[in-house]
C-alpha cells in the first residue's frame, strides 16, 4: 500500500504544468491584443518552447481560443524575466520564428522538438542555417560589408555558432537594405 500511495505521488511530480504569462498577440491588421498566453514546462520545469512553433493557447475575458501563424502575425510573451517575440516570416505562414536579432539582416530561431533551427532573414531572402555550407550561406548574406567578410573568411574572430554576433556585427556595420 505504502508502495502505490509512493509511486503515485512521484507520478505526480513527473507531470508538465501549464502557466498563464501576460503578453498580446498582432494580427495582420496590425490590432492589437493583450491577453495571457499559456506556456507549458517540461519534466524539468523549463519552458517548452517548441509548443510555440505551430500554434498559441490565448485567454482573455472572451474565454481561450487557439492561434495559429495564419490567424496572427506575431505575439509577446514575458516568461519571468525574459521576453519573447514570436513571428510569422515571409512566405511562411505554418510556423512561428522567435525573433532574436531585427534588422536589416535578422536572426531567428524555430524551436522543433529537441532541436533549435537557426534562421536569417535578409531582405525577402529566408536562409535556414541547419544545413551544409552555414559558413559560405553566410557570407553571401554579408557580403555588402567587407570588413565583417573579411573577418568572416579568414579572421578567428567569429565561429559558425556566432550567429547572432555576426547579424548584429552587420547590423552595426550599415548593411544595404
Amino acid at each position: 500500500m505504502r508502495f502505490t500511495v509512493l509511486f503515485l505521488l512521484s507520478f505526480l511530480c513527473l507531470c508538465a504544468f501549464g502557466q498563464r504569462n501576460g503578453g498580446y498577440y498582432v494580427t495582420h491588421a496590425g490590432d492589437t491584443a493583450y491577453c495571457d498566453i499559456r506556456a507549458y514546462s517540461n519534466l524539468r520545469g523549463k519552458m517548452e518552447l517548441s509548443d510555440f512553433s505551430r500554434s498559441i493557447t490565448v485567454e482573455g475575458d472572451g474565454g481561450s481560443k487557439k492561434l495559429k501563424p495564419r490567424d496572427i502575425r506575431a505575439f509577446v510573451f514575458v516568461d519571468v524575466d525574459t521576453t519573447y517575440k514570436f513571428v510569422t516570416l515571409p512566405g511562411d505562414e505554418s510556423r512561428f520564428f522567435h525573433e532574436v536579432v531585427k534588422g536589416n539582416l535578422s536572426f531567428y530561431k524555430l524551436y522543433v522538438p529537441g532541436n533549435t533551427l537557426p534562421v536569417m532573414v535578409k531582405g525577402d531572402k529566408v536562409i535556414y542555417l541547419n544545413v551544409i555550407g552555414t559558413k559560405k550561406r553566410i557570407a553571401e548574406l554579408i557580403e555588402d560589408c567587407q570588413g565583417l567578410l573579411s573577418e568572416w573568411e579568414v579572421g578567428e574572430r567569429y565561429t559558425v555558432r556566432d550567429r547572432e554576433e555576426i547579424v548584429r556585427a552587420y547590423n552595426a556595420c550599415g548593411g544595404l537594405k
